[in-house]
């Protein structure tokens, strides 16, 4: 098990590092006209995430896809963001298809590695391979298709879940080669224990997973952390190439990959450290990623150390992919005015036992003009998110079962960061979703305390909407002086206080007392399609 990537080695022991914090990495649209660059190759630092471009003579490596997944951007820096747009006028040739797919049976039966098996070795039925007397279970849970040798012949790369007598699952990669029909596993990679497989693919001869790594109980993060890992079969091996755009030592030093060397498969990854040291090759992940340093490229002996942050690219369609709604499913057919209704993927944010509700799995955002955001959330990755935190996994529960339900009662709705005051609660239908309506008052919120709230299920019950919009009070809106004032300072003190007259108010008030008006943004929930 030492040997294993995802539990690397002990370095961290008796050391004040607990976890390393995985930050994603993920350009936002870069303004200005989109400047001309040839892409005629994959990047070499992140090959399944990015590509290498030429801009004005110079390169950039990696262009990477942004947040709205039809954006490439060059440029950007990993932690400042920045950068900027390109149109590319040539992408890399896609690699032939690959031929003579290998049957799902033949996986299902074929010899793999196992290093709890007899002779480091069993052979599958079924998908599965049970031996009672050593107490062994492994079961085939995923399979992705691809050329992995590059001889046009469709291999497979296979996880496997072993149970062994403890109480979690080992995971580990099979590399299975295509010859002539039969599946022959000549590579396996031990991933590790309790690690969740969110992804597994095959593309440019490279292996991707994205997995969930649970966090440590002593770590300051909650639930799960995510972690890319990318592999290449090299013979009888599967060599990882896990390269972040960006590193951090323990100490606050950062680091930032190069590739040196003649190119090609000659490169050696150096990450060039601001204090004047290297980490040679990549880091190795783990809940604490480590790497090897050393005080210059060529000195005789380099030591272990932890990494605090590293700094990952998003496989934007990947990952959008994964959700279930590629781009062009999610549409809205009425609109606020200037609003842009192209979603943005936004990425998994770990929980953090003191910011409550901030944390969210990989989700979509429309930004809908004037302040108003609609979030679409997969309600099985939203309650796994909150798994370790009950009271916040209850409340979501209930919200669940109450959108389920037919009777929607107007008081004790649970809901997302629930505001101070809640009103006007309305039931509302879309063409494939219902929820509630409610306007809430929550307080020292900008640009103001009062917002449209609008939660809802999917008609299938995959997914949360959430659509948040500020509302101001129409000059002449019928608001005694002082409320309104109150509800504009949105200071929380006077709204406690007043909480009852602003309650009556808000009530009373026509839908026309709103700017938006409330029957515009009921018209926008109405409007939204999921196709």
């Amino acid at each position: 098990m030492a040997g294993s990537l995802l539990w690397g080695s002990a370095v961290a022991q008796g050391e004040a590092l607990r976890t390393t914090r995985v930050f994603p990495v993920l350009p936002t649209v870069a303004a200005g006209v989109p400047r001309e660059a040839r892409c005629d190759a994959v990047s070499r630092l992140v090959p399944d995430a990015g590509y290498r471009c030429e801009v004005n003579g110079q390169t950039y490596d990696p262009c990477l896809l942004a947040a709205d997944a039809a954006t490439w951007v060059c440029g950007a820096d990993p932690h400042a963001g920045g950068g900027f747009a390109v149109h590319p006028l040539s992408l890399p040739a896609p690699a032939p298809a690959a031929q003579q797919r290998l049957s799902l049976e033949a996986l299902r039966t074929a010899r793999y590695r196992n290093e709890f098996g007899f002779g480091g070795y069993i052979t599958l039925k079924g998908g599965r391979y049970s031996d009672r007397a050593a107490n062994l279970d492994v079961r085939l849970l995923r399979v992705a298709y691809g050329d992995l040798n590059g001889d046009g012949l469709e291999d497979a790369a296979v996880v496997l879940g072993s149970a062994a007598g403890g109480s979690g699952v080992f995971l580990s990669l099979a590399a299975v080669l295509n010859e002539q029909g039969r599946a022959v596993n000549v590579a396996s990679e031990f991933l590790g224990e309790r690690a969740e497989v969110r992804g597994l693919y095959v593309d440019n001869g490279r292996v991707s997973l994205d997995l969930r790594w649970p966090a440590p109980a002593e770590s300051q993060e909650r639930g799960s952390m995510p972690v890319t890992l990318t592999y290449r079969l090299e013979g009888a091996r599967l060599r990882a190439e896990v390269r972040p755009l960006m590193v951090e030592l323990e100490g606050g030093e950062r680091c930032v990959p190069q590739l040196e060397g003649p190119g090609g498969m000659e490169e050696t990854l150096l990450y060039r450290c601001a204090g004047g040291g290297v980490l040679l090759g990549e880091p190795r992940p783990g809940s604490v990623w480590t790497a090897r340093w050393a005080p210059a490229p060529g000195a005789a002996s380099a030591q272990e150390v932890g990494l605090r942050a590293v700094w990952q690219p998003v496989a934007v369609l990947r990952r959008w992919h994964a959700l279930g709604l590629e781009p062009g499913r999610v549409r809205l057919d009425a609109g606020l005015p200037g609003a842009s209704v192209r979603p943005e993927f936004v990425p998994y944010r770990a929980l953090d036992p003191a910011v409550r509700w901030a944390a969210a799995p990989d989700h979509l955002l429309l930004r809908l003009g004037g302040g108003a955001q609609l979030a679409i959330y997969p309600v099985s990755d939203l309650l796994a998110v909150y798994a370790p935190d009950p009271a916040a996994t209850l409340q979501l529960r209930q919200l669940r079962d109450l959108l389920r339900g037919s009777a929607w009662p107007s008081t004790d709705l649970p809901s997302l960061q629930p505001p101070q005051l809640r009103v006007r609660t309305v039931p509302l239908t879309a063409a494939q979703a219902r929820g509630l309506r409610f306007l809430a008052v929550e307080p020292m919120t900008s640009p103001g305390p009062l917002v449209y709230r609008f939660l809802g299920l999917s008609s299938d019950g995959r997914y949360l909407l959430h659509l948040r919009a500020p509302l101001r009070l129409a000059e002449g809106a019928g608001l005694p002086v002082e409320l309104r004032r109150t509800l504009e300072a949105g200071e929380a003190g006077a709204l406690r206080r007043e909480h009852e007259a602003v309650r009556a108010a808000l009530e009373a008030a026509p839908d026309t007392a709103f700017l938006p008006s409330l029957a515009d943004l009921d018209a926008l929930v109405r409007a939204l399609r999921l196709r």
